[in-house]
């Protein structure tokens, strides 16, 4: 079956059982970034546990970072999902660790 135009297209995979689709431990590396936040948000619309891992660097404006952020803990908090920050670098191994 094809979507209709207006309808969306859905996360949940075709004849999965219901069981494997609970929610995932998801860590979105980049994730204040333009396409780092946007997997953010479609995974937490999926209803996953979202853990976000960015340095916020200057590679472009961290004002447009931190606004990313503060978008997902909003949508975080509007849908009761669950998201957790970190601010560091993926290299840093007694970060990860945490």
């Amino acid at each position: 079956d094809g979507l209709i135009a207006d309808e969306e297209p859905s996360s949940r995979l075709v004849g999965a059982p219901e069981a494997v689709m609970e929610g995932k431990r998801v860590l979105v590396t980049g994730g204040a970034g333009f396409i780092g936040s946007h997997v953010a948000h479609i995974l937490i619309n999926r209803g996953d546990l979202v853990t976000v891992l960015d340095e916020v660097n200057d590679y472009y404006d961290p004002a447009v970072k931190m606004q990313n952020l503060k978008n997902l803990r909003e949508q975080a908090e509007r849908r009761n999902a669950h998201l957790a920050f970190y601010h560091g670098d993926c290299a840093d191994g007694a970060l990860l660790e945490r």
